[in-house]
């Protein structure tokens, strides 16, 4: 592919404070505000998947982790590198969860210096590219993908998206190699799958900030690999995302709804950039969303769109923004509807960054003075830093976490249920109850809640109640081991002898762990000793002496009934 035609910038005015320190005193201003993430728990929130239960993560970097990293295709994303920063984690600072949020911390600094020496190179335009950066840095949207350890893949995409543009850049200026851009673009792939939008980018800003001048064929030819990546992990991550399950539960949703959805969301996006209040971890999907909030959120996107196509010669900063901040939400807008979500706070991650551009071009525009434009900036930025740093509190555990959603959304059965299981974990069922009984209520198809709404009752004694609880979560779900198990166990409690023993086979017939298995084979061994059947029980306890060889309580069972035997 032929080398890209020179293209002319701006030249840089004078400053007394050049980029570099400009952005490095951006970094010490996000680090500022997000240290206080490094007293924060993991939250009950996809941190096991990733983290906390996900035993290839927790081994920490090893041979076998990075070859499972990169085969785990059909394990939520496909998203190697996000798996391998976690294990460093592991590797360095064990499961200390302070030094996980900490590690994204320092790559959101590290992203948002970056963007505003890839704007200022792009545009020689310091104080607009400082803005756009201190933007993207404070915004109280950007919380969820900081905050949140299992969002690594958020922070991690954005630091290999921004050295795609200025690795991009270079290549345009003819003072860069290609194959520079071509690899941060795909670790920016193999950090999180919604980076399949990153060629588009590109093309956007070939048109401004760049004004490249070659014809639009060549400009989209030279980034085939590029597209065809793109191309790749949309298929993996897609196929992947239905073996995972992911896509399953809303796969009822019709098109029109989902359409629908997608319309109000990206006005959601767009009203929460400019006053982000009130911001929850899980916005819960809405199937009645009444046809005029459709209509008029759709015809304002198609308004705002062709008004950045009018704009596209005389302002074309309104084009390249406003189209990188529509068409970098695409894949998680909710057309392909993944999850339970209307919308995440995280998606916009990336995507602000084109919004927030057109709006600070657009700003430094207008008639007013330099002075006025300063003051209100740092106003802008101090609010929104304020409201970032009582958001990022709000992540400090998984209770505090949900009690915010519980607070500040409506009819929210996952913030409920998550609420419910945190207070559990405390060891506060009686508190834990009320949350849980209302996820089943809003969902009664939930079966996680039925079978948590089960454990605090059986913790507090309720058996009877606990049980019909389990009868509904595996009803809801018959191969859900955990309920089963809990069933049996329960229904042994109760003194139900007969009913006991077909749930325990039930239950020791599914993949369970070994810990639990042996513990299952043990009571279905007393069982069957209780009705004389000793044969029986002597080959359920042998089989939980071998998943469990330290299981004293099966040992001394298998000694009575060997005695017995005799």
């Amino acid at each position: 592919m032929g080398r890209a035609k020179t293209v002319e910038r701006k030249p840089a005015a004078p400053a007394r404070i050049g980029a570099p320190h400009l952005a490095a005193a951006l970094a010490l201003a996000v680090l500022a505000i997000y240290w206080q993430v490094g007293g924060f728990a993991f939250v009950n929130f996809d941190d096991d998947l990733y983290v906390t239960a996900n035993q290839q993560v927790r081994r920490g970097l090893t041979p076998e982790g990075i070859a499972w990293a990169f085969s785990a295709w059909d394990y939520i994303y496909w998203h190697p590198l996000a798996f391998l920063s976690h294990m460093l984690d592991v590797s360095l600072f064990g499961l200390d969860a302070g030094f996980h949020h900490l590690t994204s911390a320092l790559l959101h600094a590290a992203s948002s210096a970056l963007l505003l020496l890839a704007l200022f190179r792009m545009t020689g335009a310091l104080w607009r590219s400082g803005a756009v950066a201190a933007l993207f840095a404070l915004h109280p949207l950007r919380v969820e993908s900081v905050a949140w350890v299992a969002e690594r893949k958020d922070v991690l995409s954005g630091l290999f998206c921004i050295l795609t543009l200025i690795a991009y850049e270079r290549w345009a200026r003819r003072s860069g190699p290609r194959w520079a851009w071509l690899l941060c673009g795909a670790l920016a792939l193999m950090s999180k799958p919604m980076l399949v939008t990153l060629p588009f980018v590109l093309m956007l800003v070939d048109e401004w900030p760049l004004r490249r001048a070659e014809p639009l064929w060549r400009r989209t030819i030279e980034k085939a690999p590029l597209f065809a990546m793109a191309m790749g992990v949309s298929i993996v991550t897609y196929f992947g995302q239905v073996k995972f399950g992911a896509a399953r539960e809303m796969a009822h949703v019709p098109i029109a709804t989902r359409l629908a959805n997608a319309a109000v969301s990206y006005i959601h996006y767009l009203a929460k950039t400019f006053w982000p209040n009130p911001l929850a971890v899980f916005y819960p999907y809405r199937e009645d969303i009444p046809w005029v909030w459709a209509l008029s959120s759709a015809l304002a996107l198609a308004v705002l769109s062709a008004g950045a196509l009018w704009m596209r010669t005389r302002r074309p900063y309104l084009f390249t923004g406003w189209f990188w901040f529509v068409g970098m939400l695409v894949p998680t807008i909710g057309i392909v509807q993944v999850g339970a979500q209307s919308m995440a706070d995280r998606c916009s991650y990336l995507a602000s960054i084109g919004l927030f551009t057109a709006l600070v071009w657009w700003a430094a525009e207008l008639p007013w003075s330099p002075r006025a434009m300063g003051a209100v900036s740092g106003v802008v930025l101090t609010a929104f830093a304020a409201v970032s740093w009582i958001q990022i509190g709000y992540w400090r555990d998984g209770a505090t976490l949900f009690a915010h959603a519980v607070e500040v959304t409506r009819d929210n059965a996952l913030a409920q249920h998550n609420l419910g299981f945190a207070l559990a974990e405390r060891g506060d069922h009686q508190a834990a109850i009320p949350h849980l009984r209302e996820a089943v209520r809003l969902k009664p198809e939930y079966f996680q809640g039925s079978y948590n709404l089960g454990r605090s009752l059986a913790a507090l004694g309720r058996r009877d109640e606990a049980l019909a609880a389990f009868d509904r979560a595996v009803e809801q779900k018959p191969d859900y081991a955990e309920a089963q198990y809990a069933r049996a166990t329960t229904l042994t409690q109760l003194g139900r002898a007969r009913e006991a023993e077909a749930a325990w086979r039930t239950a020791l017939a599914m993949p369970l762990d070994p810990a639990y298995a042996a513990e299952g084979h043990n009571s279905l061994g007393i069982l069957l000793g209780q009705k004389g059947d000793y044969p029986s029980a002597r080959a359920e306890f042998e089989r939980a002496l071998q998943l469990r060889p330290d299981l004293q309580p099966a040992r001394q069972n298998l000694r009575m009934i060997q005695s017995m035997v005799k």
